[in-house]
């Protein structure tokens, strides 16, 4: 590659026939090993540089979208092939990153934007990996401003649910993985801002709201449809809003109005 008349004819011939048929055979990471090791003997020739990224990147979406085994040791491969501060690494780990969270449709969230909380949460691995090592950079890389940006949907999910304002929606991606959700918290340096005592509360207090609405409309539908005069109407309008508007019901707010709406005959079992 150091002859000139290579070099010249590198993206039309050369190239061209290692992007037609993959000239490399194994392990998947050990490949993406041993392009990250090329990537960086090649820096004197610059279009052998970026010939070599755009391999590496191929094959980490390939370990991103492949099992969980392959997920974790290719990470550890990027993280580790490359010295902090590297563009290089940052950009891999942001592909990455996309990849192992949004699978084959990654390039579609390219803009920086954090992913949904069950998406997080479901990538468990990668994004602790992530907000542990780059929370705090000092560098806007485009890795920088995604793991940026999950760390402070985390911390703003955390203040929510501490001040009882978070959708239930939400707050039931919070309960089904808890043990992840403060790991990240953990690893973003802001564990502080929520105890799992008050998770606890606040996870006991929705199930006795999903229980009891439960009964309440358990009662109107089966107690007071079979011939009894009792006028239910405005109660089951009630239940049916809620049961619509659920995802974005903040709890204590709303199981207070349904109690006080709620007629003296179903007292017993109302919130």
């Amino acid at each position: 590659m150091q002859i000139p008349f290579f070099i010249r004819r590198c993206q039309s011939g050369i190239f061209f026939e290692f992007r037609r048929c993959w000239f490399m055979k194994g392990k998947l990471n050990d490949i993406l090993q041993a392009l990250c090791e090329a990537s960086k003997t090649a820096r004197a020739i610059p279009v052998v540089t970026e010939f070599l990224h755009e391999c590496c990147a191929r094959s980490a979406v390939e370990a991103a979208t492949g099992s969980s085994v392959e997920r974790n040791s290719a990470l550890t491969v990027l993280v580790e092939a490359f010295r902090d501060g590297d563009v290089r690494r940052n950009d891999l780990l942001f592909i990455f990153a996309l990849a192992s969270t949004y699978g084959a449709g990654y390039e579609e969230h390219l803009a920086i934007a954090s992913p949904s909380l069950a998406a997080i949460l479901a990538n468990y691995v990668v994004w602790a990996t992530l907000l542990e090592r780059f929370a705090s950079a000092a560098t806007r890389t485009r890795l920088d401003e995604l793991v940026a940006a999950v760390k402070d949907q985390l911390v703003g999910i955390a203040g929510a649910v501490a001040e009882d304002q978070l959708g239930l929606r939400e707050l039931h991606v919070v309960f089904n993985a808890k043990d992840r959700f403060f790991d990240l918290l953990n690893c973003s340096g802001a564990a502080a801002i929520l105890s799992p005592a008050v998770l606890g509360e606040r996870e006991q207090r929705v199930k006795d709201f999903d229980l009891r609405l439960a009964h309440v409309q358990c009662y109107t539908n089966f107690f007071c449809g079979c011939g009894i005069k009792i006028d239910v109407g405005e109660v089951r309008s009630r239940i049916e809003g809620i049961r619509k508007n659920y995802d974005l019901m903040k709890v204590r707010m709303h199981a207070c109005e349904f109690r006080q709406s709620l007629p003296p005959f179903l007292t017993p079992c109302s919130l």
